[in-house]
């Protein structure tokens, strides 16, 4: 299993079967409380090498949850002179949309293009949930929030189990650092970064008046996944896996 180590904690990484050589690798974050296996569909269906990591305190991955996205993008900085030193395109969902953002205002020169998904400038949570997973308690009610209304049955209820087994302490760090992020009045200056904007149409987690957002200040394309929510990517792989082929392809 590929690991590297940062900061004294074995980082846990998946990556595709494509090898081409010569493609610059897309770096896949995942967000609050997920891993890797939130991208198994692009992994397994974008012919494209796809490199998809655990966040520390997540999935495979040593470590603690971190609390603030200026962290984990220091982290994930690490991470990629160890894998791409000359540059990297990078891809996140909600959270990892956040490091996303932060790592190119910190790294220009090394993020050569993103994909954004269900994600926004500024990621701010209700206080009832962050006062739940204070107290140590878990919230179910979430997927109801995260998925469409068209999401298959079996993959709600495996996103269900996963949720209330999960740590509240990682949702707690993970939400926390969201609520903290804000990045809007910084976007500008990532214009000049090829950058495709993916959203779902039913998404309540991050509506697609964000995406609208973040496509007006960065230029960016934007793709709306119809009757999709918050976990396009996993509701709807088909049509995501295009919209990064075609994107990737373009860059070249």
């Amino acid at each position: 299993m590929p690991y590297l180590k940062l900061d004294r904690k074995r980082i846990y990484y998946a990556s595709s079967r494509n090898k081409e050589k010569g493609l610059i690798p897309l770096l896949l974050i995942h967000g609050a409380g997920g891993s890797h296996r939130h991208w198994l569909f692009q992994i397994e269906g974008v012919d494209y090498p796809i490199i998809a990591v655990d966040l520390p305190g997540h999935g495979r991955s040593e470590g603690q949850a971190l609390n603030s996205i200026e962290a984990y993008a220091d982290l994930m900085l690490n991470f990629i002179h160890e894998i791409s030193p000359k540059g990297i395109y990078v891809g996140g969902h909600s959270m990892g949309g956040a490091i996303t953002l932060k790592l190119a205002l910190k790294a220009p020169e090394l993020i050569k293009a993103m994909v954004l998904i269900g994600t926004g400038g500024r990621l701010r949570v209700k206080q009832k949930i962050l006062n739940t997973f204070a107290a140590g308690n878990n919230l179910p009610e979430l997927i109801e929030w995260a998925y469409g209304p068209e999401a298959n049955q079996d993959l709600t209820t495996a996103a269900h189990q996963e949720w209330i087994n999960g740590s509240s302490k990682v949702f707690y760090n993970d939400f926390s650092a969201c609520n903290e992020f804000d990045v809007t009045n910084y976007l500008e200056q990532l214009k000049m970064i090829p950058t495709t904007v993916i959203c779902g149409t039913s998404d309540l987690m991050t509506p697609p008046k964000y995406s609208e957002f973040l496509k007006e200040r960065l230029k960016a394309e934007l793709n709306l996944i119809n009757n999709a929510g918050h976990m396009s990517m996993l509701e709807n792989p088909n049509q995501v896996n295009t919209i990064l082929e075609q994107f990737l392809r373009k860059l070249g």
